[in-house]
């Protein structure tokens, strides 16, 4: 009888949840000791983890720990992973297209090449992360970290406002059309970066390296320019008024007058 109440269980699972067992417990390159000791998976039980069991219409209560794993399934589109750990985990390649990633910890996670548009990020914690080459386009970024992550030739579109890239590497990032405003850049490493026709609103870039940067048609009113180099950056078009501090040089044909950056 406990055979077939196993057998009844796994069944329903499959008829009442979009997404199987199998796709929430990744393939691990560990030993399944390991296994156990990390993701808190108990293999040689008679039963599995009740709370696994759960469809993903169900609030996500913080059990998803994959942290240090190795994801051998590349599509995770659409998948419900919200408040999940990913902590250190090997995530290159892998599409999260449409996911939620609501408060996903991805600190010092390894996301080259991933795919993470459309996707649902609010409050998702990157920092630290390999974001080298990732497609992040059209996303909720609402609160979202990147502290010291390194997103250099990423892809971003949408709203980015209020984000927290304090340290982070920009370096040929593609942000053109994003919203910026408020986001913190400073110190940020920005050389070579596409900030065309961005929002920079309040943005504070204080200490930002943005050597050979493009920001043509960019809007940089009330934005923190201090110790910044422009004096290799693209800024035809520029709107820059009331600045919170004048950057530390600028191209031979611009000038800072009152907080405002003019051609002389």
């Amino acid at each position: 009888m406990r055979i077939i109440s196993i057998f009844g269980t796994i069944i329903a699972f499959f008829l009442n949840s979009k997404y199987s067992y199998f796709d929430w417990i990744p393939l691990l390159i560990k030993s399944p000791q390991y296994l156990a000791k990390e993701a808190n998976y108990d293999l040689n039980s008679n039963s599995i983890n009740k709370n696994l069991f759960i469809s993903k219409r169900c609030n996500n209560n913080g059990f998803l720990n994959f942290k240090k794993i190795i994801l051998l399934r590349l599509d995770y589109k659409k998948a419900e992973l919200s408040g999940a750990n990913l902590i250190r985990a090997d995530l290159k390649h892998v599409n999260f297209s449409k996911a939620n990633l609501f408060r996903v910890d991805f600190t010092g996670a390894d996301l080259r090449q991933a795919n993470l548009n459309n996707t649902n990020l609010d409050g998702a914690d990157f920092t630290g992360a390999d974001l080298r080459g990732a497609k992040i386009q059209n996303s909720n970024l609402d609160g979202v970290i990147f502290r010291g992550a390194d997103l250099s030739r990423a892809k971003f579109g949408g709203d980015l406002g209020g984000a927290d890239l304090r340290g982070a590497n920009l370096n040929r990032a593609n942000l053109e059309g994003t919203l910026l405003k408020g986001a913190n850049f400073s110190y940020a490493c920005m050389k070579n970066s596409n900030l065309k026709k961005t929002i920079l609103y309040g943005a504070d870039l204080s200490g930002a390296d943005l050597r050979n940067a493009n920001l043509e048609g960019a809007s940089l009113d009330m934005a923190n320019l201090s110790y910044v180099n422009l004096s290799s950056s693209k800024i035809d078009g520029i709107t820059a008024n009331n600045l919170q501090s004048c950057p530390l040089y600028l191209p031979k044909e611009w000038e800072c007058q009152n907080n405002s950056l003019k051609r002389r």
